[in-house]
């Protein structure tokens, strides 16, 4: 349930008439032996972008408020979170998740240390303005003072 659904574990110990901890300790027991088992399936990033076109974005994911965590703390979103680099094609098909990063890690940033950065084709990648003097091709900003042109 906690795997496929992803229900609280508070949620399903109460389903099935345990405890929380029991819960806890088999889907830590079971965490490897799913991974070993699904390795085989997951894709290699540089196959499933190869030839399509790559939208880059990071996105906050957001988590509980850490007081002794200021780094996933992101002054952009006012909360905590972290931020992970998503890529998909044109069609909105998932091609990569990247590990995650501090919140507080700016999207250029988190694409630089993450894979996508060696596999996206840079003539073949779009991204926000958050990706400006990155690989992917991204809009026109405004210069300081200007205008934008047509």
């Amino acid at each position: 349930m906690y795997f496929k659904t992803n229900v609280s574990v508070e949620l399903i110990a109460e389903l099935l008439f345990v405890d929380q901890a029991t819960i806890s300790r088999a889907i830590c027991e079971l965490k490897e032996p799913i991974a070993d088992v699904l390795h085989e399936f997951v894709p290699d990033p540089a196959d499933e972008v190869d030839g399509r076109v790559g939208v880059v974005d990071g996105p906050l994911c957001p988590s509980w408020s850490w007081s002794d965590a200021p780094e996933l703390y992101s002054g952009n979103h006012k909360t905590t979170g972290h931020n992970h680099q998503f890529a998909c094609d044109l069609s909105g098909e998932l091609l990569h998740v990247s590990y995650p990063s501090p919140g507080s890690t700016h999207d250029a940033k988190a694409f630089g240390e993450s894979v996508l950065n060696t596999i996206l084709n840079s003539s073949n990648s779009i991204g926000d303005k958050g990706y400006i003097d990155v690989d992917p091709i991204t809009p026109f900003r405004k210069p300081q003072g200007g205008e934008l042109l047509d």
